[in-house]
């Protein structure tokens, strides 16, 4: 358990995507102003704005991940509420800093999932590739569901 919460690797990714919230937030922000002040854009423009946007994005929050990583010793308060006493902002902060590596360990676990999914369906396009697999004419699948509906399948 101490290992996890003092590692300044799950330290930084924890901070990076607390951070990759608002940083995403601003960028959504000026989409949607870039795309509201001309009148006609086209969808492809549209996309375009948005994969850039995604990618300025993508690229904010590995800087933000790497800068964290690197000057880790430097960062004492990462979280300052104006309103709030110093006392409470440094329990706010000591409270992330228990919380966000286990947090860091549940989030790279879920990016798992997806990456697995896209390998198992890349290596399925890659066998339907290979042996030159297409879908069955129309005909036969129309005559495949006549004969399972009398069947009762």
């Amino acid at each position: 358990m101490t290992i996890v919460s003092q590692s300044a690797f799950l330290q930084a990714v924890g901070w990076a995507v607390l951070n990759s919230i608002w940083q995403m937030a601003f960028l959504w922000i000026i989409y949607n102003v870039a795309i509201s002040i001309p009148r006609n854009v086209r969808p492809a423009h549209k996309s375009a704005v948005a994969a850039g946007l995604l990618l300025a994005g993508f690229a904010w929050f590995t800087f933000t991940f790497i800068s964290l990583y690197i000057n880790r010793e430097n960062n004492s308060g990462f979280v300052a509420i104006s309103g709030l006493p110093p006392a409470i902002n440094q329990s706010l902060n000591s409270g992330l800093d228990i919380v966000l590596p286990f947090a860091s360990v549940i989030y790279i676990l879920l990016l798992i999932v997806p990456i697995v999914r896209f390998i198992r369906n890349y290596r399925y396009v890659q066998v339907l590739r290979k042996y030159n697999l297409t879908r069955v004419n129309v005909e036969w699948r129309m005559f495949i569901r006549t004969v399972a509906e009398q069947i009762g399948i």
